[in-house]
C-alpha cells in the first residue's frame, strides 16, 4: 500500500512536468496524485496535490481549472484543520485565477 509520505513525493515530482511546461502531461499526473490521496483520506496531501494541480493550470492560462483546482484545495484544508495563514493563500490564488478568468472572457 502507497504511503502519505510518498504520495507527497509524487507531487513534488509533477512539479517537474510543470517546470518544463509540460502542463498537460503535469495536469494529468497531478489529477490522478489528488485522486489517490482524496481515496486514501490524506486529506492534506489531497488538498497540497489540488494546489499544485491549479498553480500548473494557472501558469498554462486555464484560469477556470486553476480555479477550480484552488477552491478544492480551501475545502481539503478546512476539512484537515489548517491555519488561517494557509487558508489566505488558497484564497488569494482563488482570487487570482477569478480576476485572470474574467479578464480572459471579457477579451474573449
Amino acid at each position: 500500500t502507497p504511503k502519505p509520505s510518498s504520495a507527497a513525493s509524487d507531487v513534488y515530482k509533477r512539479q517537474i512536468l510543470q517546470y518544463r511546461g509540460a502542463h498537460t502531461a503535469a495536469a494529468q499526473e497531478l489529477a490522478t496524485c489528488a485522486a489517490e490521496a482524496e481515496g486514501q483520506r490524506w486529506v492534506s496531501i489531497a488538498a497540497f496535490a489540488h494546489h499544485h494541480h491549479g498553480k500548473n493550470a494557472y501558469e498554462a492560462g486555464d484560469y477556470e481549472t486553476a480555479r477550480e483546482s484552488f477552491k478544492q484545495s480551501l475545502f481539503l484544508r478546512r476539512e484537515a484543520g489548517a491555519q488561517d495563514g494557509e487558508l489566505e493563500t488558497v484564497l488569494l490564488a482563488i482570487e487570482a485565477a477569478e480576476r485572470r478568468r474574467t479578464t480572459q472572457l471579457v477579451a474573449g
